[in-house]
């Protein structure tokens, strides 16, 4: 699986609304998506309530996990929809 590590800059995290489109966007995949906080549990990010329960807001660091390449990318630029296409994943603040 691949692992993409993205910043949260979406004004509104992945709350809400922002959840809902992320969860539809997971869903559009065939394969297993998996979300979780850096250093946190992974859960399934097609679950509406498994994502609501991560409390993503703006500047948090989350790391998603999929086979499917093409759902992955959608999901980076929902998060993080300033980082440019192809650009490396921000890396996670240093203790």
């Amino acid at each position: 699986m691949s692992v993409r590590r993205v910043r949260v800059s979406a004004e509104a995290g992945i709350k809400a609304r922002a959840a809902t489109i992320f969860v539809e966007t997971a869903g559009s995949s065939d394969d297993d998506v998996l979300i979780r906080r850096v250093e946190g549990p992974t859960l399934d990010a097609k679950s509406i309530l498994h994502v609501l329960s991560l409390d993503i807001g703006q500047g948090d660091h989350i790391e998603l996990e999929s086979d499917d390449e093409a759902v992955l990318a959608a999901l980076v630029e929902l998060a993080d929809p300033a980082a440019e296409a192809g650009a490396e994943p921000s890396p996670p603040p240093s203790p």
